[in-house]
């Protein structure tokens, strides 16, 4: 399995504080079959800069890297992502890649302001990610949004190009899971994410993965692989070092 959204990074946002903190949320990934995970700090693009955020991140990224190195366990393949707030500052950006999955360029995972109605605001900045800047959103935890619970809003969001992740979290929620199993039934969803922070978030991210039946695993697995061997094949020269095979 893909874990599609995390904060396991050290020292860059609210998730894990120092690399012995990263290792340990990484074996307990391991230890529930995820495979490869996307490392995805949060950016807000209105409190700092595109460069100033990367520069934090590969220097929080050495660090960990150098942590995997001295131990002599294996751990899941690594990817380098963010999970980029979207409002509207982003756009005096020419260029986005550096925030994409493997910095292909293509696949951003994206946390929208949380809203109940589904605004036209919210629509125009997926439209300009999506036509402008040739990019595929990856929303992130679809089970947040209330606007995003109505089909045919992210049905919409769906035609348009981009790609629903849910935290596994929300499936031990009764009445979300019921509403979520619809979505899987009918391939809405196209990735999932732990987005762990911490250690506290492992039960629950556990008992969400246990509801997930044998042929949702394998179909969210298979779009998931799909979309990453097409980054790899995107980023070139541009592939990150902390991606290891």
């Amino acid at each position: 399995m893909v874990d599609f959204h995390t904060h396991i990074i050290p020292a860059i946002d609210d998730g894990a504080k120092t690399a012995e903190d990263s290792i340990h949320l990484l074996k307990s990934l391991k230890d529930l079959g995820m495979t490869q995970v996307v490392l995805s700090p949060h950016y807000y693009p209105a409190q700092e800069k595109i460069q100033d955020f990367i520069s934090r991140r590969d220097a929080s990224c050495k660090i960990l890297a150098e942590k995997l190195e001295k131990s002599n366990e294996s751990f899941p393949k690594l990817h380098l992502a963010s999970e980029v707030y979207l409002e509207p500052i982003i756009f005096n950006n020419e260029d986005l890649t550096p925030l994409t999955v493997d910095m292909s360029g293509k696949f951003m995972l994206t946390e929208l302001l949380y809203e109940k109605e589904f605004t036209n605001s919210t629509e125009a900045m997926i439209r300009q990610l999506v036509y402008s800047y040739n990019l595929v959103p990856i929303l992130a935890h679809i089970d947040r949004y209330p606007f995003l619970m109505k089909e045919k809003n992210l049905y919409h969001l769906l035609e348009m190009g981009c790609v629903a992740q849910i935290n596994l979290s929300s499936l031990t929620n009764f009445f979300q899971r019921k509403k979520l199993f619809k979505y899987l039934e009918k391939g809405y969803i196209g990735v999932i994410g732990s987005d762990i922070h911490n250690k506290s978030y492992f039960e629950n991210v556990k008992a969400g993965l246990s509801y997930l039946r044998e042929d949702d695993i394998e179909y969210i697995t298979d779009v998931s692989k799909g979309i990453l061997k097409k980054v790899k094949k995107d980023s070139d020269d541009n592939y990150p070092e902390i991606v290891v095979d």
